[in-house]
């Protein structure tokens, strides 16, 4: 196990480092003039303040010296200054990452406490009623955007009913109420989206486990449906579900960039879509990494989780 550690911690560099390459020349690619969104929309420059410009960024260097530059920071700690706010990065996403990563949390929470026991339970009650609403609301839960439920959910009961989500943002540490308050409703809009996926894949392993012959020795026994479910049945069915959980992690990342962005939730991923708009470089490459190494560090952690989950799994 230790050394199987080792390795994909090893792999983790060249995976990080193609990531960065990838997010640093693509973000150069992008059209738009960074000089002028700098300057303002409405600013003329000439050509040598147009240079200045650059040569103070740092722009006006090689692709590829420009790329060494930035990780040589990066490897310091220094992820770089925003073009557009003149603040420290670091400093930014000191603020915004702790929002994100709550919300992202209350989202996979609801999602996990909503599909595991409907899952279960759908699989267990093969075709019924109770089977068929669950398939039935996991399949509507996939189809429904997260952009479109966040725009019903501001404004329907703001036009039919006079209210409207909060929008100001307080710190957990503050006022936990208001905080929660704040989060819970994106937070539960994802986190329902997100549990088809797992719904359908807990269902689908629990009925292969159940159909499986020392399940069946089980039930022969004369053991409880508790017993034969809770002992031998859901530990072996959940191995997939935890990699379709791990891999839920992007997606995390994706929806609350949406969903920050219709809330007005401070967190990094409203800050990147304000970034790309504004071709910050700075900030995107360090979301970008952040976010990176999230992935990598999941995938990891659900690869330790099979360990447990079977003991049969052994990492030579």
């Amino acid at each position: 196990m230790g050394r199987y550690i080792l390795r994909r911690l090893f792999l983790v560099v060249p995976t990080i480092v193609g990531v960065t390459v990838l997010v640093f020349l693509m973000i150069r690619l992008m059209p738009g003039d960074l000089v002028q969104q700098i300057s303002g929309e409405g600013a003329i420059l000439t050509e040598e303040e147009r240079h200045e410009v650059r040569e103070e960024l740092g722009l006006n260097r090689p692709v590829f010296q420009q790329y060494f530059v930035w990780m040589g920071k990066v490897l310091r700690g220094d992820l770089g200054t925003s073009f557009q706010t003149k603040v420290p990065v670091t400093t930014e996403l000191k603020n915004r990452l702790p929002v994100t990563m709550e919300l992202g949390l209350l989202a996979l929470l609801i999602s996990l406490c909503v599909a595991l026991p409907i899952g279960v339970v759908a699989a267990i009650r093969q075709d019924t009623m109770l089977d068929y609403v669950a398939r039935s609301g996991a399949i509507a839960f996939l189809s429904i955007p997260s952009f479109w439920m966040g725009t019903l959910v501001m404004v329907l009961p703001s036009k039919w009913w006079g209210w409207a989500p909060p929008l100001t943002y307080k710190d957990f540490w503050v006022d936990p109420r208001d905080n929660l308050y704040m989060l819970i409703l994106p937070a539960a809009i994802m986190g329902m989206l997100l549990s088809g996926t797992v719904m359908r894949m807990t269902r689908a392993q629990m009925l292969e486990v159940l159909r499986q012959d020392y399940v069946r020795t089980a039930w022969s026994k004369g053991l409880r449906e508790r017993t034969v479910v809770m002992r031998h049945a859901i530990k072996n069915a959940f191995i997939p579900v935890v990699t379709i959980v791990g891999l839920q992690i992007p997606i995390l990342v994706g929806g609350t960039v949406i969903l920050e962005s219709i809330f007005g939730i401070p967190g990094i991923g409203r800050y990147l879509l304000f970034s790309i708009g504004s071709l910050d470089y700075p900030v995107v490459q360090a979301e970008i990494l952040i976010i990176a190494l999230a992935v990598v560090v999941t995938n990891l952690a659900v690869d330790m989780t099979y360990a447990y989950l079977d003991p049969r799994i052994r990492y030579g």
